[in-house]
């Protein structure tokens, strides 16, 4: 997984500012997640759930194109979006 520390700087300031200063909490999602769906609407997109134990999710969607993949963003939610399960614990 890349990480592009222009992207994840766009993502703090523009996107969801909540995340700022949380990079260990996504990369422990992106490693070791508690549900991984892929996306309705893109099937090359992914959506890793990580619960805080606080019926709160921190979420990073990735995109895979070719061998690469990357994050598209991250935030934090209450809920699961539908979609196929790729994976649960």
């Amino acid at each position: 997984m890349v990480v592009v520390r222009s992207a994840w700087d766009a993502i703090m300031e523009q996107k969801h500012p909540e995340m700022r200063g949380r990079e260990t909490e996504v990369e422990e999602t992106l490693a070791n997640p508690d549900i991984i769906r892929f996306s309705v609407s893109r099937r090359h997109t992914l959506m890793f759930y990580r619960s805080t134990g606080q019926r709160r999710w921190v979420v990073a969607v990735t995109r895979r194109e070719g061998e690469e993949g990357y994050l598209v963003t991250t935030y934090e939610s209450t809920n699961i979006k539908s979609g196929d399960l790729a994976w649960q614990k």
